[in-house]
C-alpha cells in the first residue's frame, strides 16, 4: 500500500481522455432523462389545467341551466347559446369560453352545444387542446342537462 502511495508515475493522457468521455456519456444520460420527466409534468399539467377547464365549464352551465330552466338561442355553427338571461359564447380565435363576456374556460378547441327540444335535453360537448410534445392526448368531454320543467 505504501508503495503505490509513494509512486509518482501519475495519469496518462489517454486516462485522461477516457475518464471525461465516460463522465461526459453519463451526464448527457443523466440531463437526457431529467428534460425528458420535465417535458412529461409540463404536458401533464396542461392536461391536467384543460381538464379542470371543462368541469369548470361544464359546472356553470350546468348550475345556470338548473337556475334558469330554460335554454334558447341555442347555435351548434357558431358555438353559443343562452340560458335564461346568461350568454355562453366561444372564440375559436382565443380558444376560450366566455360567459357574458367573461372568460370561464381556456385552451378549448371544441365547443358544441345542442338543443334537443322535445326530449328536453341539453347536450354539451367540450375538447381541450392538445398538449404540444404529445398529439391525442386532447380529451373530448360530453355531458348531458335534461331540463325539468
Amino acid at each position: 500500500m505504501q508503495q503505490w502511495l509513494k509512486n509518482e508515475r501519475g495519469v496518462t493522457l489517454i486516462e485522461v481522455i477516457v475518464a471525461s468521455a465516460l463522465l461526459t456519456i453519463v451526464l448527457l444520460l443523466i440531463s437526457n432523462v431529467q428534460l425528458s420527466g420535465q417535458r412529461q409534468f409540463t404536458d401533464q399539467t396542461k392536461q391536467i389545467d384543460g381538464q379542470a377547464n371543462v368541469r369548470l365549464a361544464f359546472k356553470w352551465m350546468t348550475t345556470d341551466v338548473r337556475k334558469q330552466g330554460n335554454v334558447h338561442d341555442v347555435n351548434k355553427v357558431q358555438s353559443s347559446m343562452e340560458i335564461g338571461e346568461i350568454s355562453y359564447t366561444y372564440s375559436k380565435a382565443e380558444k376560450v369560453i366566455l360567459r357574458d363576456g367573461a372568460v370561464i374556460a381556456e385552451n378549448i378547441d371544441v365547443f358544441t352545444p345542442e338543443y334537443d327540444e322535445p326530449q328536453n335535453k341539453l347536450t354539451l360537448t367540450i375538447k381541450s387542446v392538445e398538449t404540444p410534445h404529445q398529439k391525442n392526448l386532447s380529451k373530448e368531454f360530453k355531458t348531458v342537462i335534461y331540463i325539468r320543467k
